[in-house]
């Protein structure tokens, strides 16, 4: 069993910077504090060198093989991520959810988003509309027992026949995110009330919101019980669209995402490029959003690991959590990244 010593750096906790450190024994955090570390304290050092020490970041919403993702975004922050699924065949669908993914080098595997299974085809934007299907309460309770139950979030559009009933029925064996879809302020607000929690890329591949019909983004914006996730990367939402996020949403139930994508041919056609990583999401949510840094730090940690029931374990720096931590910068550039208590990356 391994131990590291964090020193001399800027502790990120939940209501506060200080300066600080903290070890880490096998996975876990085991002891933290102010000022100087204890001599007493032996194992691997980092020192941070005045900069944050922040929870490791967690995405929601990335697709590509979880292989890649893992060694990739581990560079910029991301500790732990759900493999997202696009639209395609069920067989494919099947494949990747049956896969392990336990002994990847990086961020781990947290289970897995469905986005593109059962959305409007006319809304798919991005996903082949092609292979997207009506909902089927049978078909998902058998794709989350191929997942052994990792399946965490399920996007269905609320406006197609079925939609209703599937959210109604498995609500609380996944949460499920209102995305691609041109429903109506009412449809949006039955499908919340019904038990949907959580929404996709709010402002992308959403019906336009109108003074006459709020449509899913007036419901989403003016419902506090409903998650949403946001793509900061200024060119799929402005920041003026995140500020009118931040006036209408609690803190707590905002999202930064990436929703990064490998290119495919169909991707290169109707895709916008992005090269979004969670620390410039972070630092975007600073910049443009005015947010003090622990509260743009918890948009990529403490709030999805609340959203899919992992926060006892992930999301925050505190005794006792998995030892998943970033260093970063005062440029929000990664300098080392630790995955349960496991360096994976470092200057």
């Amino acid at each position: 069993m391994s131990n590291i010593l964090i020193k001399n750096g800027k502790v990120v906790t939940l209501d506060r910077i200080f300066r600080g450190w903290l070890f880490v024994r096998g996975k876990k955090i085991v002891r933290m504090g102010a000022g100087e570390a204890p001599k007493s304290l032996k194992g691997d050092t980092i020192d941070a060198k005045g900069r944050f020490i922040s929870p490791g970041f967690i995405d929601l919403h990335i697709h590509g093989a979880p292989e890649e993702i893992s060694r990739r975004f581990a560079k910029s922050g991301t500790t732990s991520f759900l493999a997202s699924i696009e639209a395609m065949e069920l067989g494919k669908v099947k494949k990747i959810l049956s896969g392990d993914y336990s002994r990847l080098d990086g961020a781990k595997v947290l289970g897995f988003h469905l986005e593109g299974q059962y959305i409007n085809p006319r809304m798919s934007k991005a996903q082949d509309g092609r292979f997207a299907r009506r909902p089927d309460i049978a078909e998902l309770k058998r794709l989350i027992e191929i997942s052994k139950g990792r399946v965490k979030i399920v996007a269905v559009s609320p406006e197609i026949k079925g939609a209703l009933e599937l959210i109604k029925t498995l609500k609380d064996k996944v949460l499920f995110s209102l995305g691609h879809t041109s429903a109506l302020f009412e449809e949006a607000e039955i499908a919340i009330n019904s038990g949907a929690r959580y929404a996709g890329h709010i402002f992308n591949a959403f019906e336009p919101f109108h003074h006459r019909n709020p449509g899913p983004i007036g419901a989403i914006l003016t419902d506090d019980r409903v998650y949403a996730e946001i793509i900061l990367d200024l060119i799929h939402t402005h920041a003026a669209a995140f500020e009118l996020l931040l006036k209408c949403k609690p803190l707590d139930k905002i999202i930064l995402v990436t929703d990064n994508t490998q290119e495919s041919k169909f991707k290169r056609k109707k895709a916008l490029k992005s090269s979004l990583t969670m620390e410039r999401a972070v630092a975007h949510a600073h910049v443009f959003g005015g947010l003090k840094i622990e509260d743009a730090v918890k948009l990529a940690t403490i709030n999805p690991a609340r959203a899919i029931g992992i926060d006892r374990k992930k999301g925050s720096l505190k005794v006792g959590k998995d030892a998943d931590i970033v260093i970063f910068d005062s440029k929000f550039r990664t300098k080392a990244t630790i995955v349960e208590g496991k360096i994976v990356c470092a200057e």
